[in-house]
């Protein structure tokens, strides 16, 4: 788990730093952090000059310029629609591996914005549809225990067309 975890966040940096390699890149700042260490990190956004979309935002340890605290990365496709992003996030002062990774597909289908998250095990964590499906508002949010069969509610709502159109 520590290496799969440490590997997966690795390479989230690798393609932040391919991503803003192969773009034009704008940046902004702000200095974050928590209760007893309101200054611990520097949260730096990417921005693609040219579209305006957010390429990558990492939070960099101010004690440690050079350490990752928390990465997401974006990836959209030709039309500059967000299809995937990848996150990795560290405990401050703890880095044995990851808190938590995160992979969320996002999916767009006649007005549905749908997206199912993963971890870097592959685990599916958390689903989310949000639009219109046939004239009526869809707002679909499942969490890890609902995927797992744990609510007959859930179930059913998975077993429905408007769920069959989000996902």
């Amino acid at each position: 788990h520590v290496n799969l975890w440490n590997t997966f966040a690795t390479r989230v940096i690798e393609l932040h730093k391919s991503q803003v390699a192969s773009h034009d890149i704008r940046t902004t700042e702000k200095i974050g952090g928590y209760r007893d260490e309101p200054k611990f990190y520097r949260e730096v956004s990417y921005f693609d000059k040219n579209t305006g979309n957010l390429l990558s935002r990492i939070q960099w340890e101010n004690e440690n310029p050079d350490t990752v605290h928390s990465i997401e990365v974006n990836i959209y496709d030709k039309d500059g629609v967000l299809v995937r992003d990848y996150g990795a996030s560290f405990l401050p002062h703890h880095r044995n591996a990851p808190i938590q990774t995160l992979v969320n597909l996002h999916t767009y289908n006649d007005g549905l914005h749908s997206i199912r998250q993963f971890d870097a095990n592959g685990d599916r964590l958390y689903e989310v549809c949000e639009g219109s499906y046939k004239g009526k508002e869809v707002q679909i949010r499942l969490f890890e225990d609902d995927l797992v069969g744990a609510s007959d509610s859930a179930d059913e709502l998975m077993s429905s067309p408007v769920y069959d159109a989000c996902f």
